[in-house]
């Protein structure tokens, strides 16, 4: 299969840069700046010295990324982990966070976000119909 080029917009900072991304048989090869962004050629090169993009494809295929939810195996501090199912993870999480909220309130309960791109509004729902006000981050600062 040949290398196919999707122009796309990049998600990790405000800038919302547009970006090409090269992929062969379903794998990243690499993502450029988009050079038909009419921002390209201005003052301000939107991803000629991003550190993101240019780290993208090691971000991706890093041999230690997670990719499926670990629960710890033994005492706290003895690095033993066994892999769960994704089903388990919500289910077990949901569970302690019914127990936390039944016995000590909903308002035990509290997040923090980061700068709020765009998805902040999920945070936001969560928290409500937990009954939690406690919600903070950058946006709120």
């Amino acid at each position: 299969m040949s290398e196919q080029v999707t122009r796309a917009m990049c998600r990790w900072c405000h800038s919302m840069c547009r970006v090409a991304v090269h992929t062969k048989d379903g794998e990243l090869v690499k993502i450029e700046e988009d050079q038909t962004d009419p921002r390209v050629n201005m003052i301000f090169p939107p991803t000629r010295a991003c550190v993101r993009l240019a780290g993208a494809k090691e971000f991706i295929y890093h041999p230690d990324r997670l990719k499926f939810p670990l629960k710890r195996k033994g005492e706290r501090g003895e690095n033993k982990w066994e892999t769960i199912s994704w089903a388990q993870a919500v289910s077990e999480i949901a569970a302690k966070l019914a127990e936390i909220v039944k016995k000590f309130g909903p308002e035990s309960v509290a997040t923090t976000t980061g700068t709020g791109r765009t998805d902040l509004w999920v945070w936001q729902r969560f928290m409500n119909v937990l009954g939690s006000p406690n919600l903070g981050g950058q946006g709120t600062i």
